[in-house]
């Protein structure tokens, strides 16, 4: 167990992994970062997991996390993260496992980009949350992956 930011830990790190598991910061431009640290120390056949990418309402994916002094659930804006990769990146191939929050699966492997373009925000995910977020079932991801 390492205590420390994923900025000091990336600084540092000198390993690749098979598994690296993404829950910051869950805000767009910090998981934007982790995700482009992850791929660098991604072994070939590895993944990275994302938690928290299928928010269920707008309030869910609110910016602050902290509301009125409370501490609500919260996903933050780690949708859009995973949501662009599958926009704009066809060498990687992403699902979200439709299960506690969204769980995002990246893989290092060719895929087809979602291809519709729109301003993302909260009205885009619920127009195209499946197809978006390439949603599929538990037992898909476990027969499938």
């Amino acid at each position: 167990m390492v205590s420390m930011t994923s900025d000091e830990f990336f600084k540092k790190n000198i390993n690749f992994f098979d598994i690296i598991f993404i829950d910051g910061l869950h805000l767009e431009r910090q998981v934007d970062k982790d995700i482009e640290e992850c791929l660098q120390v991604l072994k070939k056949n590895g993944f990275i997991i994302m938690h928290d990418c299928n928010p269920p309402t707008k309030f869910h994916q609110r910016e602050n996390y902290e509301v009125s002094g409370k501490f609500p659930p919260w996903n933050g804006t780690v949708w859009k993260s995973f949501a662009k990769l599958r926009i704009n990146n066809s060498d990687l191939d992403l699902c979200c496992v439709n299960c506690d929050w969204g769980v995002g699966i990246i893989r290092k492997k060719p895929s087809i980009n979602f291809n519709k373009s729109g301003n993302l925000d909260f009205n885009f995910l619920n127009k195209y949350r499946t197809k978006l977020l390439n949603l599929i079932s538990v037992s898909k991801f476990i027969n499938d992956y």
